[in-house]
């Protein structure tokens, strides 16, 4: 079964790497990444709303979104006229895309 998750940027709060013993004798990790209000059950534990399994670059792969969110306006401050165009927005994603894209082929 295939899922795809699209999360944006400036709702990330939380990116985490996991890596059990056969990942890590591999150089595998799994980026999880969370955002605000997304949690299981009410309570404090929050789950992953997508995950990345099993990549060799991780941490790249991490610092990388990481520096796309640090450009970015947490999406609770923003107002209607802060918000770019939609082309605007789909360029950003198709070059945001394109570089992690290059991340994930250079492993």
């Amino acid at each position: 079964m295939e899922k795809k998750s699209l999360v944006p940027y400036n709702r990330i709060t939380n990116i985490e790497i996991v890596q059990g013993p056969i990942a890590r004798r591999f150089g595998l990790g799994t980026v999880r990444i969370q955002t605000a209000g997304f949690s299981a059950g009410g309570g404090t534990t929050h789950i992953a709303e997508a995950v990345i399994l099993n990549v060799k670059n991780f941490e790249e792969l991490k610092d990388t979104i990481m520096n796309f969110i640090r450009k970015l306006r947490p999406a609770a401050v923003e107002t209607e006229a802060e918000v770019a165009a939609p082309e605007n927005i789909s360029r950003q994603i198709l070059n945001e895309l394109r570089k992690i894209r290059e991340v994930l082929e250079e492993s």
